[in-house]
């Protein structure tokens, strides 16, 4: 196969390798632009020689020959597709792209592939989009919850976690996802350059179907000032955000100006399949431990602070916003913003599974999301594993979270150099001490010694705690 710019003009001459066996090909090419030039010739000399044929205007996705080229009112086809021998099978489409934001239209070829290999065992799904939430329809879907919750009749009526959270996907009032991120233009592409480029397209699209020099005219016009229009709002975009860092006063502000100027740049080598990364990570959850296993009976100490039942105050005060959902694809607005009677029931839920120790299956779900820090892109361990777990299991963590830390604060557990994840504590406070970077400290952790560490130093487990722990 050879494709791309040959600057040759072949007008609607065909050489003869064409064969009866491919009904898929058109005998009679054509094409929009007649003329054959000197450079043309050669090319279809150099495709005899090699039995080769072009596929623009042979094919049923090109069948009038599409201009390949537009510049002001020149309009010419010098941008081709040859093939020969096994790629006769194997092409199943063929097309001249319409695009606008280059004088060369983009040549598109579908291919109908078989392969005699055995599926990879890798199972991948794609990601369901993510409900969105929108302050303005708050009251619609708390009405549309509460009919939901309706079918469960009366308060005293237990509703399991995912019964809850199917409501609550049905409540959301358009049942809007979110679009796929890909798709959304750069941050200066605003209404005005829309409308600039639909003009072009347009103007576009009607040149290729009437082929009349007014549309060359009006195309070019348009694209020519859609490309100015875009350019312009793109340099303005820049240099706005350029005053802004150089107008910042922290770290913190400057890093968040480069971000919102660069957008965000995640790169994963081609090289390196999800089933490589999915391995990692497991080895990493499940690291043999070094040293004897700790063996110790935790006695079980009741305390009141802990032990006692969640409240729907804890659980309301606990839903955060625009933090990014698991698995089940819900925001906590949806919890933040629920009827009473959908934070009663979750309450409930979240004493019953603290009370048993018994985990729902959509606690053990999470996206990893591989973040690249430094050296080669092609290994694995490079990679800092992001999981994002789902809300709800994020608010009940977030509940046990928050009563052992003010435990651990009014018992006066913690040491005062002790200053990692501590309100009003900062690592810069201790910034005389020395540091060892550890690659993947936390995952190389004993969670078993580490369990152990805990219940000396809480001066054992309350009876929820010890279940929890193992569980």
């Amino acid at each position: 196969m050879l494709i791309g710019d040959f600057n040759a003009r072949i007008g609607q001459s065909q050489n003869n390798y064409i064969s009866s066996h491919y009904p898929f090909f058109n005998l009679n090419r054509n094409s929009k632009d007649a003329l054959c030039d000197s450079k043309g010739s050669k090319i279809l000399e150099l495709a005899d020689e090699f039995n080769c044929h072009v596929l623009n205007g042979s094919c049923e996705g090109d069948a009038k020959g599409e201009y390949t080229f537009i510049r002001g009112t020149s309009c010419s086809v010098i941008d081709y597709c040859f093939i020969s021998g096994k790629w006769n099978d194997v092409i199943s489409n063929f097309e001249v792209g319409v695009e606008t934001f280059s004088d060369h239209m983009p040549l598109e070829i579908a291919l109908s592939c078989t392969t005699s290999q055995s599926p990879v065992n890798t199972r991948q799904l794609n990601l369901v989009p993510k409900l969105i939430w929108n302050y303005k329809n708050r009251n619609v879907y708390q009405t549309n919850l509460n009919k939901e919750l309706e079918t469960l009749g009366n308060l005293d009526i237990r509703a399991d976690i995912n019964t809850l959270l199917e409501m609550i996907k049905k409540a959301n009032p358009k049942n809007n996802p979110q679009k796929n991120k890909a798709l959304i233009k750069q941050k200066w592409f605003d209404v005005e350059c829309v409308k600039a480029r639909k003009l072009s397209f347009n103007y576009l699209n009607l040149l290729r179907t009437h082929n009349l020099q007014i549309f060359r005219k009006l195309y070019t016009d348009a694209n020519r000032n859609s490309k100015r229009l875009c350019y312009a709002k793109r340099v303005s975009f820049e240099n706005l955000n350029i005053a802004v860092i150089n107008n910042t006063r922290s770290s913190s502000e400057f890093w968040k100006a480069v971000k919102h100027l660069n957008g965000k740049i995640n790169t994963i080598a081609l090289g390196l399949q999800a089933s490589d990364l999915r391995d990692y990570f497991i080895s990493l959850l499940n690291r043999s431990a070094n040293g004897p296993l700790v063996q110790y009976a935790a006695p079980s100490i009741l305390d009141v602070y802990l032990d006692a039942p969640f409240s729907i105050q804890e659980v309301v005060a606990n839903a955060k916003s625009n933090k990014a959902p698991g698995d089940d694809r819900i925001p906590f607005e949806f919890f933040k913003h629920a009827t009473e009677k959908c934070i009663f029931l979750l309450t409930s839920e979240f004493n019953r599974i603290f009370e048993s120790a018994s985990v729902p299956e959509v606690f053990h779900k999470s996206i990893i999301f591989p973040l690249h820090k430094k050296g080669s892109y092609e290994d694995p361990a490079i990679y800092r594993g992001i999981s994002f777990l789902n809300t709800c299991a994020k608010l009940f963590a977030g509940l046990i979270h928050n009563r052992l830390s003010k435990w651990v604060e009014d018992k006066n557990i913690l040491w005062e150099f002790q200053a990692g994840f501590r309100k009003s504590y900062s690592t810069i406070d201790h910034i005389y001490a020395f540091f060892i970077d550890f690659r993947a400290a936390f995952d190389s952790v004993d969670r078993q010694a580490l369990f152990y560490k805990l219940s000396v130093s809480l001066y054992g487990y309350s009876p929820p705690l010890n279940l929890w722990k193992n569980s």
